[in-house]
Protein backbone atom coordinates (compact mmCIF):
# COMPACT_ATOMS: atom_id res chain seq x y z
CA UNK A 1 0.00 0.00 0.00
CA UNK A 2 3.04 2.40 0.85
CA UNK A 3 4.44 1.79 -2.28
CA UNK A 4 0.93 2.57 -4.50
CA UNK A 5 0.49 5.92 -2.81
CA UNK A 6 4.24 6.75 -3.28
CA UNK A 7 3.63 6.23 -6.98
CA UNK A 8 0.20 7.72 -6.66
CA UNK A 9 1.56 10.91 -5.18
CA UNK A 10 4.55 11.21 -7.32
CA UNK A 11 2.42 10.48 -11.20
CA UNK A 12 0.14 13.30 -9.70
CA UNK A 13 2.74 16.01 -9.50
CA UNK A 14 4.32 15.23 -12.82
CA UNK A 15 0.26 14.61 -14.29
CA UNK A 16 0.06 18.56 -12.95
CA UNK A 17 3.56 19.61 -14.29
CA UNK A 18 5.14 20.25 -10.70
CA UNK A 19 8.95 19.33 -10.64
CA UNK A 20 9.83 16.58 -7.60
CA UNK A 21 13.15 18.09 -6.52
CA UNK A 22 15.47 15.45 -3.60
CA UNK A 23 14.80 17.27 -0.15
CA UNK A 24 18.92 18.08 0.04
CA UNK A 25 18.82 19.66 -3.59
CA UNK A 26 16.31 21.65 -2.70
CA UNK A 27 17.75 22.74 1.15
CA UNK A 28 21.12 23.23 -1.02
CA UNK A 29 19.32 25.81 -3.91
CA UNK A 30 17.69 27.71 -0.94
CA UNK A 31 20.92 28.50 0.99
CA UNK A 32 22.35 29.57 -2.39
CA UNK A 33 19.63 31.88 -3.33
CA UNK A 34 19.41 33.60 -0.13
CA UNK A 35 20.39 37.10 -0.25
CA UNK A 36 23.76 37.90 1.33
CA UNK A 37 22.48 40.63 3.32
CA UNK A 38 18.65 42.97 3.16
CA UNK A 39 16.25 44.32 5.65
CA UNK A 40 12.15 43.50 5.78
CA UNK A 41 9.31 45.67 7.08
CA UNK A 42 5.96 44.32 8.95
CA UNK A 43 3.18 46.51 10.17
CA UNK A 44 0.45 44.81 12.08
CA UNK A 45 -2.81 46.23 12.61
CA UNK A 46 -5.61 44.70 15.36
CA UNK A 47 -8.82 46.06 16.25
CA UNK A 48 -9.74 44.49 19.69
CA UNK A 49 -13.12 43.28 20.57
CA UNK A 50 -13.98 46.82 22.24
CA UNK A 51 -13.27 48.58 18.72
CA UNK A 52 -9.86 49.83 19.15
CA UNK A 53 -7.00 49.51 16.50
CA UNK A 54 -3.47 48.44 17.51
CA UNK A 55 -1.03 48.76 15.63
CA UNK A 56 2.80 46.97 15.96
CA UNK A 57 5.60 47.11 13.25
CA UNK A 58 8.60 44.70 12.95
CA UNK A 59 12.15 46.03 11.30
CA UNK A 60 14.75 43.60 10.94
CA UNK A 61 17.82 43.96 8.60
CA UNK A 62 20.34 41.38 8.06
CA UNK A 63 23.80 40.63 6.85
CA UNK A 64 26.17 37.79 5.92
CA UNK A 65 29.22 36.07 4.73
CA UNK A 66 32.88 35.34 5.16
CA UNK A 67 31.98 33.57 8.59
CA UNK A 68 29.74 35.11 9.95
CA UNK A 69 25.89 36.95 9.86
CA UNK A 70 24.49 39.26 11.74
CA UNK A 71 20.31 40.82 12.25
CA UNK A 72 19.18 43.16 14.05
CA UNK A 73 15.33 43.64 14.67
CA UNK A 74 13.43 46.30 16.14
CA UNK A 75 9.79 45.77 17.81
CA UNK A 76 7.52 48.88 17.67
CA UNK A 77 4.49 48.88 19.94
CA UNK A 78 0.95 50.67 19.78
CA UNK A 79 2.17 53.37 22.64
CA UNK A 80 5.77 53.80 20.52
CA UNK A 81 7.91 52.08 22.83
CA UNK A 82 10.36 49.41 21.17
CA UNK A 83 11.83 46.04 21.72
CA UNK A 84 15.47 45.06 20.22
CA UNK A 85 17.25 41.72 19.88
CA UNK A 86 21.00 41.71 17.88
CA UNK A 87 22.51 38.47 17.39
CA UNK A 88 25.94 37.69 15.71
CA UNK A 89 27.01 34.09 14.70
CA UNK A 90 30.02 33.51 13.75
CA UNK A 91 31.49 30.06 12.11
CA UNK A 92 35.35 28.70 12.25
CA UNK A 93 35.79 25.52 9.98
CA UNK A 94 38.80 24.94 10.74
CA UNK A 95 38.30 24.84 14.31
CA UNK A 96 34.51 23.41 14.16
CA UNK A 97 33.02 26.61 16.49
CA UNK A 98 29.78 28.06 16.26
CA UNK A 99 29.48 31.17 18.38
CA UNK A 100 26.81 32.79 18.94
CA UNK A 101 26.07 36.38 20.79
CA UNK A 102 22.67 37.74 21.42
CA UNK A 103 21.75 41.27 23.28
CA UNK A 104 17.55 41.53 23.69
CA UNK A 105 16.46 45.19 25.01
CA UNK A 106 13.22 45.23 25.88
CA UNK A 107 10.57 48.27 26.12
CA UNK A 108 11.61 49.60 29.82
CA UNK A 109 15.62 48.92 28.81
CA UNK A 110 16.10 46.20 30.48
CA UNK A 111 19.15 43.96 28.71
CA UNK A 112 19.67 40.36 28.18
CA UNK A 113 22.79 38.88 26.86
CA UNK A 114 23.67 35.67 25.51
CA UNK A 115 26.99 34.26 24.59
CA UNK A 116 27.21 30.59 23.05
CA UNK A 117 30.10 28.35 21.74
CA UNK A 118 29.35 24.88 20.31
CA UNK A 119 32.84 23.28 19.89
CA UNK A 120 32.66 19.78 17.78
CA UNK A 121 33.96 16.89 18.87
CA UNK A 122 35.45 13.48 17.01
CA UNK A 123 31.59 12.15 18.24
CA UNK A 124 29.31 14.63 18.83
CA UNK A 125 29.80 18.26 20.59
CA UNK A 126 29.86 20.62 23.23
CA UNK A 127 27.45 23.74 24.05
CA UNK A 128 28.69 25.80 26.85
CA UNK A 129 26.27 28.99 26.90
CA UNK A 130 25.97 31.60 29.23
CA UNK A 131 23.05 34.29 30.05
CA UNK A 132 23.03 37.20 32.01
CA UNK A 133 19.88 38.85 33.29
CA UNK A 134 18.56 42.23 33.59
CA UNK A 135 19.76 42.21 37.20
CA UNK A 136 23.31 41.29 36.52
CA UNK A 137 22.90 37.74 37.70
CA UNK A 138 24.68 35.17 34.97
CA UNK A 139 23.32 31.71 34.46
CA UNK A 140 25.36 29.26 32.74
CA UNK A 141 25.44 25.65 31.21
CA UNK A 142 27.35 23.42 29.37
CA UNK A 143 25.52 20.17 26.81
CA UNK A 144 27.19 17.54 26.00
CA UNK A 145 26.31 15.17 22.49
CA UNK A 146 27.94 12.00 21.78
CA UNK A 147 27.27 9.49 18.66
CA UNK A 148 27.66 6.22 19.38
Amino acid sequence: MRVLSRSLILSSALALGLSVVPQDDAAARSREARPRSGASHQQITRTGPDGRSRTWQKDTSWQRGGGSAERHTTWTGPQGRTASRDAVVTRDPESGTRTQDVVRTGPRGATTQRHSVIQKTEDGHINTTSVTRPDGSVVSWEKTLERE
